[in-house]
């Protein structure tokens, strides 16, 4: 997994923070449904790969799947793979995931899920 990531995001340059894949990224992607390689790829697309560079902070090989599982199918991801593993993004991610879903869309999940930002309401962004 890590050298197909190296691989496949070396085109984004110091962006990425290259570090381990842990077991808790591997679960939330078999519940997803990506649990081959094969499904990884087809996530990230070039229009994913291509929006990549806009999202905030520095994410790493974690960060950039979970991306990837919103960015495929943001309904998806958070009925079957969020399960609340986490909710304060350690890079805010709502401008980016509207790029591809619109603003409401994004607030309606922020609002459903509880996700914040430092603790600020999903209606605040």
């Amino acid at each position: 997994m890590l050298a197909y990531l190296g691989t496949k995001l070396k085109g984004q340059g110091e962006n990425i923070k290259r570090d381990l894949v842990d077991s808790g990224i591997i679960d939330e992607l078999q519940d997803f449904g990506a649990g081959e390689i094969a499904d990884i790829d087809r996530m990230l697309t070039p229009e994913f790969m291509a929006a990549l560079p806009h999202l905030e902070g520095r994410p790493d090989y974690r960060g950039v799947l979970r991306h990837a599982m919103v960015w495929s199918d943001i309904d998806q991801y958070f009925q079957k793979a969020w399960k609340k593993r986490w909710c304060i993004g350690a890079t805010w991610s709502p401008d980016f995931w509207a790029r591809k879903y619109g603003r409401e869309k994004v607030k309606q999940i922020l609002k459903s899920t509880g996700i914040t930002r430092d603790g600020s309401a999903a209606s605040e962004w």
